[in-house]
């Protein structure tokens, strides 16, 4: 009953109400017929209207009450009110039921989960979008329920146990909430991350069964199905009191807590409680991976007043593998000179490296990365330049180049610039500087790039440092986006002292850098510091020891793109002149069990690691791994068994493969035989053996080390295989290779090599702008720049014609035609042509039924408005004379033209 007397009306029978828009009606679900209705609350005698059948729980109107969301099964289903079908159909983040109501946003293009129950409830909060295909979880934790405010500036959201607290963040505008609160995860990767989260909470207590149930359920949705197996194996024999031998980790090393040390050292401590007696801690030390180690044993009272000595360093993250430093070597006369020569930067293909002098930059070059490097000369841009300039680093493309410049019109004493290219065959333009953002009133110098180019490291002296010399990180959203803020790096890297040089290793996770810090070798010494991920902050710094510095100087370090060889400059003795350019090779340490040979029984216990995370097995594609045992340390480790790698052929997430494509690999000398799997279902491919073949074994005990699938592959389908390696002994044993994946060739697809030529052309306005994609946005909207567009001359006619590098069957012509800002009052673009193609430039054939070609808007951001079709027709020339243009002006013009052939299923794309 109300405070005033009255009691509440009853409205129907039913479930999960919510109110529409406009609050004069309520949505439910009736359990009877398990269908949504919607009641007036205008009228006490109102009649429930059916709308929709709603088999699943929790069902949710969008805003405009045109759609309704709910669970059904183990998917998120969205269907139309009206037409009563179905819109869109998601998988839910994990297959159980332990999922809230979904919630819509304002504008009905996003909707929020939350869990409810289960390992659901510690899942995090997910975002569906309408336009995508599967879900992204944009926090971790344990997020029950997650809602839009109704101007969609506000999401609230409540962590559920044992925080029981509700919580809000504010929203940009017109932002879908994904990129607003990202960055975001794929169900895939929160499972991994989860797994790796309970193998490390196993490690520290392997005997806490719950770990193994709770990490076999993440990789049971991972279809991991074996090891969600031997992980209710051991949970089954803690809760029943067994032995837990035969399982998976069931050797004494495994049930070890291990701690990395720099660089090729572990400690492996075993806590102990034994009756009537001090508790002790037991403890090895050694080499990493080696079964052979020192132990002794420390009473627990003991190390209590020890563990902060050596333990407040932990929160470096461990190193994945093995790796030692090799004996430094100078680079030689060719590089060095009787001065100072500074490392630079180096491309990602290990063929050109800047090394820099007091007064002038060198570009070297090499045909290949075993050749020598050839005589150097002197940095194009810099020739009669008065002023100092050095190359800090290239992106991944080499199209880009960071550098330090004390030219004017900088901010400070030494600037970061910013060189650009077309081609890595073509000259570096003028610089541009970074911007205030980045630079100071200081000096801003010695660059480096992240793999993804999303941060930018580099030394400064500006102040609010925590030395004489600092380092920074800027950071921007994308590549194209503008640097954020300088941010300090802080004083878990900085020291009191000089430091300089960060170097960003090619897995985003690894920073080398030279410090000044007390404790080193000599003046200046090259550390190392890691990082779990890019989220995660750096850990704490290790100094690489008397194998690469010296009571010298290390500076100006750079790392090759592969991660197998530091560079440095030194003023060590042995050298050509005051300081030169010296190199390192990084080693792995490839001989797992430690029996002094690296061979099969090596290979046994890569593949007992295979897919897990941190392994000593984690030997590539960088010597210090990337976290994960996989087919890049196959690779690694058959080199040196065999003398070669495995080549993968198509290699892993190959796309545009062509449907006769042959599968291939390197034939390794321990297998007598190889088992070939072929699938469309990454599961099937994944689980398959010889006694559960389930469809997609297509080859047993196959001897070569091709396999030609049966008939051609579809078109535009992404498949997964296997190859398992088949050992000649009595046995036969299986060591079961990685699940690949490659992705064929659609049925059309752009021509690329494409020559023009015209019949005039104005200066700077070429025939070749309108298939050189200048002009262009990636929305492929095109500029109101005549620069980038083919304008003609005055004349009597106007033709443009294009070569293709060989016979195509074409499909389509886009046309975006001229587009100056004039466009619209003049009337430059093309209105009437006649086209022809030819197969060798001198047979001609006229196409048929060509229609007008559509005037352009005159605004920035036009798109192709006129699509030709040229029905399979065979040609290598196209010909397009324009007849009339939509003015009177005598010239005429396009902007950009794109050709489209079909591909063929038994050729492969250019």
């Amino acid at each position: 009953m109300k405070s005033d007397g009255t009691e509440p009306r009853r409205l129907v029978r039913g479930v999960w109400p919510a109110w529409s828009q406009d609050s004069t009606c309520l949505y439910y679900r009736s359990r009877l017929d398990s269908s949504l209705y919607s009641i007036s609350i205008r009228s006490e005698n109102a009649e429930p209207t059916r709308i929709a059948a709603c088999p699943g729980y929790n069902p949710s109107i969008s805003p405009d009450g045109q759609q309704v969301a709910y669970i059904e099964g183990t998917s998120l289903k969205v269907k139309g009110v009206a037409s009563q079908s179905l819109i869109a159909e998601w998988p839910l983040p994990a297959p159980s039921d332990g999922w809230s109501a979904p919630a819509w946003s304002p504008d009905g293009k996003e909707l929020g989960l939350g869990g409810s129950g289960g390992l659901e409830n510690a899942t995090g909060l997910w975002i569906y979008h309408l336009g995508q295909s599967s879900p992204a979880q944009i926090w971790g934790g344990p997020i029950t329920v997650g809602s839009w405010a109704g101007n969609g500036t506000k999401l609230i959201f409540e962590l559920g146990g044992p925080y029981f607290e509700i919580w809000t963040a504010a929203l940009p505008a017109k932002a879908p909430t994904g990129v607003a609160l990202g960055p975001s995860r794929t169900p895939e990767e929160h499972f991994r991350e989860m797994t790796a989260l309970y193998t490390r909470m196993i490690e520290t207590d392997p005997r806490d069964a719950y770990y193994y149930s709770t990490r076999a359920r993440y990789r049971d949705y991972l279809g991991e199905r074996a090891r969600a197996e031997a992980d209710m194996k051991r949970w089954s024999a803690i809760m029943s009191g067994r032995s837990p031998s035969g399982f998976l980790f069931a050797t004494p090393r495994a049930l070890r807590h291990v701690l990395d040390m720099p660089f090729d050292c572990e400690l492996v401590f075993s806590a102990e409680r034994p009756v009537n007696a001090i508790p002790t801690m037991s403890v090895a030390f050694g080499q990493k991976g080696r079964c052979e180690m020192k132990s002794f044993e420390i009473p627990m009272v003991v190390l209590s007043l020890m563990g902060y000595c050596f333990l407040s360093g932990l929160d470096a993250p461990p190193a994945h593998a093995n790796f030692t430093f090799g004996p430094p070597t100078n680079l030689g006369p060719v590089i060095n000179t009787s001065g100072d020569d500074f490392t630079g930067a180096i491309a990602r293909d290990m063929l050109e490296f800047y090394v820099g002098t007091r007064s002038t930059t060198w570009l070297f070059r090499r045909a290949t990365v075993d050749s020598a490097w050839e005589p150097g000369s002197v940095f194009a841009p810099l020739v009669g330049s008065l002023y100092m300039e050095g190359a800090g680093c290239l992106s991944a493309d080499g199209l880009s180049l960071y550098v330090s410049s004390n030219r004017p019109g900088g901010i400070g004493t030494y600037d970061l610039w910013r060189r650009t290219r077309t081609t890595t065959e073509d000259d570096w333009s003028a610089p541009v500087n970074l911007g205030a953002a980045v630079n100071s009133a200081s000096w801003d110098w010695s660059s480096s790039l992240s793999p993804d180019e999303l941060e930018l490291y580099f030394t400064s002296n500006r102040p609010g440092g925590y030395g004489d010399m600092d380092m920074y990180v800027t950071r921007r959203t994308t590549k194209d986006a503008p640097w954020g803020l300088a941010v300090n790096l802080g004083p878990t890297l900085n020291s009191p002292a000089w430091d300089e040089s960060p170097t960003i290793a090619p897995d985003g996770l690894t920073l080398f850098f030279c410090s000044m810090r007390a404790g080193g070798y000599g003046s200046v010494d090259i550390y190392m510091a890691r990082r779990a991920t890019t989220k995660d902050p750096w850990g704490s710094p290790v100094n690489l020891g008397p194998a690469v510095n010296t009571p010298y100087e290390e500076t100006n370090t750079v790392l090759s793109p592969d991660g197998t060889i530091l560079y440095f400059t030194s003023n060590r003795s042995g050298g050509y002149g005051g300081s030169d350019v010296w190199q390192a090779p990084i080693i792995r340490d490839l001989d797992f069990n430690g029996d002094g040979k690296v061979d099969a029984k090596d290979m046994d216990l890569l593949m007992a690691d295979w897919g897990k995370n941190k392994s000593a097995c984690d030997i590539g594609p960088f010597p210090w791994g990337d976290g994960i045992v996989d087919t890049y340390d196959l690779s690694v480790l058959l080199k040196e068994m065999t003398g070669s790698g495995i080549a993968l052929n198509p290699r892993s997430d190959a796309s545009e493969v062509a449907c006769d494509a042959i599968l291939s690999w390197t034939s390794v000398s321990f297998a007598q035989s190889y088992d070939v799997y072929l699938g469309t279902s990454r599961e099937a491919v994944s689980m398959a053996s010889r006694t559960n073949p389930q469809g997609v074994l297509v080859s047993q005990g196959h001897t070569a080390t091709t396999y030609d699938p049966e008939g051609l592959l579809e078109f535009s389908k992404t498949y997964y295989w296997r190859v398992d390696f088949v050992s000649p002994d009595p046995a036969s044993t299986v060591y079961q290779g990685p699940v690949l994946e490659f992705t064929t060739a659609a049925l059309t697809y752009p021509i690329k090599k494409v020559t023009a030529t015209a019949s005039s052309a104005q200066t700077g306005s070429g025939p070749e702008r309108t298939v050189d994609g200048s002009g262009l946005d990636k929305s492929d909207g095109h500029s109101t720049d005549v620069k980038d567009m083919w304008w003609s001359m005055v004349g009597p006619s106007h033709w443009i014609q294009y070569e293709f590098n060989k016979v195509y069957t074409l499909h389509e012509l886009w046309v975006w035609n001229m587009n100056q800002i004039i466009e619209p009052f003049i009337g430059f673009g093309a209105k009437t042509v006649k086209i022809e193609y030819s197969t060798d430039g001198a047979a001609w054939t006229p196409l048929a039924n060509v229609p007008e070609f559509a005037k352009a808007p005159g605004k920035a951001g036009y798109t192709a408005n006129t699509i030709i079709s040229f029905a399979a027709a065979p040609a290598k020339f196209v010909k397009l004379t324009i007849e009339k243009n939509w003015g009177v002006a005598p010239q005429t013009g396009l902007s950009e033209v794109r050709f489209f052939c079909i591909q063929s299923a038994a050729v492969p794309k250019q």
